[in-house]
């Protein structure tokens, strides 16, 4: 709905046009728009079609979709768009199809519950609390190279592009990265970032199976508890004296053996491991995180690492049939030495160098 009373389809909204919202009435200062390039899961609101995870006031109560209707597959819709409005944080809401939508940046205190979720969480952890006045967020789009205008999730370019704008938004990130205390958070925005998905429900919502491995990912509804699990563990895993290379290694081995994610999980695994590796200085100061990518699948590399992965798997994978013990505490650091020889040799770091 616009601030005159008219209504415009959110493809036809522009930069600088006022649109009705919690305060009355705003100026839109950017419009985010992901093109899908498949089916997409969404939810049905009246009228309204939406992210399952966009948070929404519904019935005097502010909800995600998901919460309120089961999400569906539509074939229909082709992109999802998002807005920046100059209201205050207490009024960046829109309304859309007669139904109020939380825009970026949102804060309200009848949200809190939101914040308090994965998607407020990533939001918080990846542009700053409130996107639009955040000066992270304009930091990272100046160094992205992108204008207010942000479009995404960048299906159309080669791999080497998006290998290189990986890199730039890791970059980003690695500054405020802490190698020696992980969190969800941290992980999870490392993971937006790479992705550029426009879900606000992070985490998988099926059970999977890994191609090429016979290991079995943990059911769906643990994730979120082995994620937290393992952060925990990585602090106590260092205080208890083991060496950055076999963190790194944990991280890698962890996100792709818990599969947290829809998609990207080998590429998230592999910036966590990167991030560990350079804040404890155990990688070449110019190595990029894309050159890291790509010793993964040099000539030989792929089957190396695929075999230090199942060499770990046999070792301690069926640790995932109880998390509620948490029995990755009690992983001896010596399991992890396949991946840490893999990595190692990868680098063509020596074993004297810590």
């Amino acid at each position: 709905s616009m601030h005159d009373g008219s209504c415009l389809k959110i493809e036809d909204i522009s930069v600088g046009q006022a649109v009705k919202s919690g305060g009355g009435s705003s100026i839109v200062t950017a419009v985010h728009h992901y093109p899908l390039s498949k089916p997409w899961m969404g939810c049905t609101l009246g009228d309204l079609v939406i992210s399952p995870g966009h948070p929404v006031l519904w019935m005097g109560a502010w909800r995600r979709p998901f919460e309120v209707v089961q999400p569906e597959q539509i074939e229909s819709v082709h992109a999802v768009y998002n807005l920046e409005l100059d209201a205050g944080p207490e009024d960046r809401t829109v309304e859309v199809n007669g139904v109020t939508c939380s825009t970026l940046g949102w804060r309200s205190q009848d949200a809190q519950h939101l914040i308090e979720t994965d998607a407020g969480k990533m939001a918080d952890a990846l542009w700053g609390a409130g996107w639009h006045d955040s000066a992270r967020r304009s930091s990272i789009l100046k160094q992205l190279g992108l204008s207010h205008r942000v479009h995404g999730p960048w299906c159309d370019e080669n791999h080497d592009a998006s290998q290189l704008r990986q890199s730039r938004v890791v970059a980003v990130l690695r500054d405020d990265f802490d190698a020696s205390n992980w969190s969800v958070v941290s992980i999870c925005a490392m993971y937006l970032s790479l992705e550029l998905t426009s879900d606000a429900h992070v985490f998988r919502r099926a059970d999977v199976l890994l191609r090429g491995r016979t290991f079995v990912p943990p059911p769906a509804d643990q994730v979120s508890g082995l994620m937290e699990q393992l952060c925990t563990t990585s602090k106590a895993f260092l205080d208890a004296g083991w060496t950055w290379w076999s963190l790194a290694s944990l991280a890698l081995w962890s996100v792709n053996a818990i599969h947290p994610f829809p998609d990207g999980n080998g590429r998230t695994a592999r910036c966590l491991c990167f991030l560990v590796l350079d804040r404890a200085s155990c990688v070449p100061n110019d190595l990029t995180l894309q050159s890291f990518h790509q010793l993964f699948f040099a000539h030989g590399a792929r089957e190396a690492y695929f075999l230090s992965l199942q060499m770990t798997d046999d070792a301690i994978g069926k640790l995932f049939l109880k998390p509620e013990e948490n029995l990755l505490a009690t992983v001896p650091e010596a399991n992890f030495a396949p991946i840490v020889a893999f990595l190692r040799k990868t680098l063509s770091v020596s074993e004297t160098s810590d």
